[in-house]
């Protein structure tokens, strides 16, 4: 049996995918992968996933083939992510020679972890896939590694999906897997009472560099709550399955009827703490190789040619890491014999390529050590990663490569910590100068929690602790004279109440700073006043003089009361209504003068008026009007 066998459309684990579900809907199940048991058709659909779940198959492939599949999902640290390991027994496989002549036969079998995560936001996410895959049968053994990545949009009836299978693609000993695209939609609704799933696919990848496209499509119906019936159809294959769930709890079974024969698998889910619900789900269709595509099966060394073209293999690989240039001459010269098989080939051309990336790792570790003894470590270590990548068996790079690591870590943490101390130092100053002295000692505590010893942060801690000692000081100095002033004015107040006015004043005038020096200097005009009205209310002189002019005022002899309300004004303005009675008789005294047209008299008394009473508006309304009809323009 060819190599073709191992790698086929139905025997490939790779591509048999890892849902029986997914199998019983033709492999159309990109756009519905939503828990650990899709992750090999989507990673994305990790993200959708309800619950953790634990999901297990087993596949009864052609002939004597068989394998299973376990997987575990779950949500760590706000991404949803998933552990998978798949095995397949290929069997006994038959041995053959150039000539087709049997050799015996070999039980090959292959295993493949597999690490995904998915994250995205409401109805769009992407999934990444590692995997790990080792393949061994006969003396060959070989380990591989490949990624893929997955995207998918979903609503509440419609899903999309995107897959693109070996981004990065694993080469084994027997095998080199191609890159291939799915793509496929989904549409849910509910016809008579009963839930339908309809998914369609379309996967793209390169067989002997021809392009081929394959068409997937899929139907599953929820005749009863708890039971799933599922049809497909891919690449001519039909399809079919059923899937019976119970609470938490759902046991899968798929049929694949090719035209190669039939496969049958059996699948186990359990979801932690969530009811399993309807899910349809799409594998990505296997990918379908030619017989030129395949890689003939390692024959046994069997005659002495074989046994010294191995023995010059060995060779080659044992002074390979000391001498790559030796070892590609000496690899090339062997890989020059026709006659060797296409198995030795391959184990020539990998050796071959091996030594090449062990010399280019060789150079770059080189140059990366000249960048670093010049002290560019970013560029050395760029270098080193590169070398690494292509030699990672060499303990010197790695060596290298680790010590560099941490010397740029240092050097990294000692800038950032210079960096926040010189912000954390800008906004002390910037909170000291307008007297933010709290934030300045946080600031300055956040540097000194870094460099405990930082001149600059201790000086100007200890210039904030002074400025808040002297604060301290004035706020309680401030304070004794607050309460000094209020209780000055409290008595000043029962003095004015009681009518000592005098003793009133002496106390007011001790009110010299504070808040209540407005309300002191308020209070002493109004004991000046007082004491003044007492004065000349005591004096008889005055009493007569004002009921004098008040006679005259009545008798509408304003010029005479003018005169003698002048007397009484200038000794005290605030006697009595002296100040709206002197107003009133000079404003009348010129209205008289103007209307027995005595324009000159009526001018000057109402300039005495502006003289005692600046703002009086009237007084030079009327003196503009004398001005203008003494002038000759009268209105």
């Amino acid at each position: 049996m060819h190599s073709k066998a191992l790698h086929g459309y139905s025997d490939n684990p790779l591509y048999m995918g890892s849902s029986a579900e997914a199998i019983a809907v033709g492999k159309s199940y990109v756009s519905l992968s939503a828990d650990g048991s899709g992750i090999l058709y989507n990673p994305a659909g990790l993200f959708f996933q309800k619950a953790p779940s634990y999901y297990s198959y087993f596949v009864n492939g052609l002939l004597d083939s068989y394998g299973s599949f376990l997987s575990y999902s779950d949500k760590i640290h706000g991404v949803n992510g998933a552990v998978s390991t798949l095995y397949y027994n290929y069997g006994s496989i038959k041995h053959t020679d150039l000539y087709n002549n049997v050799l015996g036969y070999i039980h090959p079998f292959w295993l493949c972890p597999t690490f995904s995560v998915a994250f995205g936001k409401d109805h769009t996410a992407i999934g990444v896939n590692t995997n790990f895959i080792y393949e061994t049968h006969s003396t060959e053994k070989s380990l591989a590694f490949g990624a893929d990545i997955g995207l998918q949009y979903r609503e509440t009836h419609n899903s999309f999906g995107l897959f693109i299978k070996n981004v990065v693609a694993p080469s084994v000993f027997s095998y080199s897997y191609k890159r291939f695209i799915d793509a496929g939609y989904s549409y849910s609704t509910i016809i008579k009472n009963t839930p339908l799933i309809f998914s369609i696919s379309k996967k793209i990848y390169t067989a002997d560099d021809i392009s081929v496209l394959n068409f997937n499509v899929g139907i599953q119906a929820m005749p009863l709550k708890n039971l799933r019936l599922s049809l497909g159809r891919s690449a001519g294959n039909i399809s079919g399955g059923i899937t019976f769930s119970y609470k938490n709890v759902s046991i899968e079974y798929a049929v694949l009827n090719s035209s190669i024969g039939t496969i049958n698998l059996i699948g186990l889910k359990y979801q932690v703490g969530h009811q399993v619900k309807l899910k349809t789900k799409v594998e990505r269709k296997p990918k379908i190789r030619t017989a030129s595509e395949t890689v003939p099966q390692k024959t046994a060394v069997s005659n002495n040619k074989e046994q010294l073209t191995l023995y010059k293999l060995n060779y080659a690989q044992s002074i390979m890491r000391s001498h790559p240039d030796s070892a590609v001459a000496f690899l090339s010269a062997i890989a020059a014999d026709t006659n060797i098989s296409d198995t030795f080939q391959i184990r020539i051309a990998n050796a071959i390529k091996m030594a090449s990336n062990i010399k280019k790792a060789r150079e770059l570790f080189n140059k990366g050590l000249t960048l670093y003894q010049a002290a560019q470590f970013n560029d050395a270590i760029v270098l080193w990663k590169k070398a690494k990548k292509l030699d990672a068996q060499n303990e010197q790079i790695s060596a290298y490569l680790e010590s560099a690591l941490l010397t740029f870590e240092k050097i990294n943490e000692i800038q950032n910590k210079a960096k926040i101390i010189a912000d954390r130092l800008i906004k002390a100053q910037f909170a000291f100068n307008n007297g933010f002295f709290k934030q300045t000692l946080a600031y300055c505590s956040e540097a000194l929690a870094i460099e405990p010893n930082n001149k600059d942060a201790l000086s100007l801690k200890n210039k904030t602790l002074t400025e808040i000692k002297k604060n301290k000081l004035h706020q309680i100095q401030e304070k004794e004279k607050h309460e000094k002033s209020m209780r000055l004015l409290n008595n000043a107040k029962k003095l004015i109440a009681s009518g000592n006015y005098n003793a009133a004043l002496l106390v007011l005038k001790k009110i010299n700073s504070g808040p209540f020096v407005r309300e002191a200097s308020e209070l002493i005009i109004r004991c000046n006043t007082k004491i003044q009205n007492i004065l000349m209310e005591k004096d008889p002189e005055n009493q007569k003089l004002y009921n004098e002019a008040a006679k005259l005022y009545t008798a509408g002899k304003m010029s005479e009361a003018a005169a003698k309300f002048k007397k009484l004004y200038e000794k005290n303005p605030n006697y009595r209504d002296i100040s709206k009675k002197l107003n009133d008789s000079l404003l009348y005294a010129g209205i008289i003068y103007y209307r027995n047209n005595e324009l000159q008299s009526a001018i000057n008394t109402w300039e005495q008026l502006l003289h005692f009473f600046p703002n009086s508006s009237s007084a030079q309304d009327y003196i503009t009007r004398a001005k203008n009809k003494l002038g000759g323009n009268t209105q």
